[in-house]
């Protein structure tokens, strides 16, 4: 193993001892271009192993996300190893984040990535506190009429002429008979 090199894309295999192609090395190893060996986990800290090359890539991932805690690209961010949060696929940096920002929204029935809106269907769900709910908190009323989707503090803020209903804690047009 010692004449391994990316130069010819060959990577030390550690369970034959021979220069091999990524493809050929052991199954959900990578091929390191830092180590020139093939690793379950990649080394440096921007590499991560990608499954469609085999390769650990310091780039965008052929698809998906990158994550920190596996190292590998990953087509859905849902949880990572060491927590039971879920994890959400941010599509401006590429990474799986903890939590999104700015004006996205973490969605479960978006495959977990951050969006700009929450989905109708199949649940419908709105925009709270960077995360997509089911239901709306108690001071908030879900907005189907925003364009975002969101959980508000005031119907009329958004649509002039729509009200909170405090049965359903929904924004509504109309107010209910009775």
């Amino acid at each position: 193993m010692t004449n391994c090199s990316v130069a010819n894309n060959l990577f030390g295999n550690p369970q034959t001892g021979f220069c091999v192609a990524p493809s050929n090395c052991p199954t959900n190893y990578y091929g390191d271009p830092l180590t020139f060996k093939c690793t379950l986990k990649c080394s440096g800290a921007i590499y991560f192993g990608d499954n469609s090359t085999m390769t650990c890539v310091n780039t965008t991932c052929s698809s998906g996300y990158r994550q920190n805690d596996t190292k590998v690209c990953v087509a859905t961010c849902q949880s990572n190893d060491s927590l039971s949060q879920p994890e959400w696929g941010d599509t401006a940096t590429g990474y799986c984040v903890a939590t999104c920002y700015g004006s996205k929204f973490g969605d479960p029935q978006a495959n977990y990535a951050c969006v700009d809106t929450c989905a109708a269907t199949p649940k419908s769900t709105f925009g709270l506190n960077f995360l997509c709910v089911v239901n709306c908190s108690s001071t908030t009323w879900a907005d189907p009429y925003h364009v975002n989707r969101i959980c508000t503090t005031s119907c009329s803020q958004v649509t002039a002429d729509s009200y909170g209903y405090n049965t359903t804690r929904t924004c509504v047009l109309y107010c209910p008979d009775g």
